[in-house]
């Protein structure tokens, strides 16, 4: 219908652009042939997660000008193997519009089951004391302010919490 025609108009553009097939070059070399990568905006970065490998950021601008010099923002398999786990980052909840303070969903070994852990991108390091919730089947984390987030847990069929709750640090 017409939601195809739009996405295939958008796909074909967006592999029009002149810097295309070194976007995808560099994306390739960090998701190892693997898994489709997860690319969002968000505010004026583009995140690139490879769930079981690496998230990588790079300013939106960058790729209007040249290939996008990504930084690495988490390398879920050195964060493994210190911990001894084999972590998947199966979600991130990031505070709008700077998108530095994130609450991320770890997997073990990709269950459904996850540890919910805060992150400040700019120091790209866990927050000592930060929200923190332990292996639970918690999946929908959404930041309100710097202060406060609220978790839905007890999911109906169709995906949606039906116990959302809020949270306040401290």
């Amino acid at each position: 219908g017409r939601l195809s025609r739009c996405t295939e108009r958008t796909v074909d553009q967006v592999m029009r652009l002149p810097l295309y097939d070194s976007v995808v070059s560099e994306l390739n070399r960090f998701s190892g042939g693997g898994a489709v990568p997860n690319l969002t905006i968000r505010g004026e970065y583009v995140d690139f997660i490879n769930r079981s490998r690496a998230w990588l950021r790079a300013p939106l601008a960058s790729f209007l000008t040249s290939p996008p010099q990504f930084q690495l923002v988490l390398d879920v398999q050195a964060l493994g193997r210190t911990e001894g786990v084999s972590w998947v980052l199966d979600n991130v909840s990031c505070l709008a519009p700077e998108f530095t303070k994130c609450i991320l969903g770890l997997a073990r070994g990709g269950t459904d089951r996850h540890v919910l852990r805060e992150f400040d991108v700019q120091r790209k390091a866990f927050v000592p004391d930060g929200f923190s919730i332990g292996d639970e089947r918690i999946h929908h984390v959404r930041w309100l302010d710097t202060s406060s987030v609220l978790i839905g847990s007890d999911f109906t069929r169709r995906g949606n919490p039906r116990d959302v709750r809020l949270w306040r640090r401290g």
